[in-house]
């Protein structure tokens, strides 16, 4: 199963569908906000495919994003603050039946009584919120999720590159579960930095996309092989 970042983690990377119940590693060290030099807006190069269009890092959030197609009745839009915005009802996580949703516009137009174009779509994370950054060793493991489980992606920053893996599932598939199918067995931080000195057995390792920021950084992402 594919989760995507607008499910629970950088859509970005991978596939999915154990969550612990607590942020991993249990032992790192918590921080409040993401390393300097990793802030910036990381945008998919031009001959680059990508599932999510951009990548926004700040000091404590951490936002992404994916234009999308639209249909829908002219009855849905609306301005608000000056920006065209359209409604939309979507199925989300812990709702019962759809919820309306509001999207900014990027790109419309009315054909009668509807509206054809495209709109951005984006999840925004806060650092102690539903995003958790626990430093490793020289490894940074970001946890995706809230109380319903957490999602871990180990990070890795050198020089210009900041490169971010996902643990195999099949070593996943052996920790132990509680009724909720939560992971409850705890990483330590000497478990991430084996898997990390370890990345072809423990680690989701396959197709590589690239993002660039303006301050020259490159976002490596490591999406799982097939």
């Amino acid at each position: 199963m594919r989760n995507t970042l607008s499910i629970i983690v950088l859509l970005v990377l991978v596939s999915s569908c154990s969550t612990f119940q607590n942020p991993q590693p249990i032992d790192g060290i918590r921080l409040d906000s993401f390393p300097s030099d990793w802030q910036g807006k990381y945008a998919c190069s031009a001959e680059d495919s990508c599932d999510i269009g951009y990548y926004l890092v700040t000091k404590n959030t951490l936002e992404f994003g994916v234009e999308e197609d639209i249909q829908t009745t002219k009855a849905n839009y609306f301005l608000e603050n000056g920006k065209h915005m359209v409604k939309k009802y979507v199925n989300d996580l812990g709702t019962i039946g759809s919820i309306e949703k509001h999207y900014e516009l990027t790109n419309f137009e009315f054909r009668n009584d509807s509206i054809y174009g495209t709109y951005l779509n984006r999840d925004l994370h806060q650092l102690g919120k539903n995003l958790h950054l626990i430093k490793s060793g020289q490894v940074y493991v970001l946890n995706f999720g809230n109380d319903s489980g957490w999602f871990p992606i180990l990070i890795y920053s050198l020089n210009n590159e900041i490169r971010m893996y996902s643990i195999k599932q099949k070593y996943l598939d052996k920790l132990k579960l509680n009724d909720q199918k939560q992971i409850v067995e705890n990483l330590t931080v000497h478990d991430i930095n084996h898997f990390f000195a370890h990345k072809s057995k423990y680690l989701n390792i396959g197709s590589k996309k690239e993002l660039f920021s303006s301050n020259g950084k490159t976002l490596q992402l490591f999406e799982v092989e097939e």
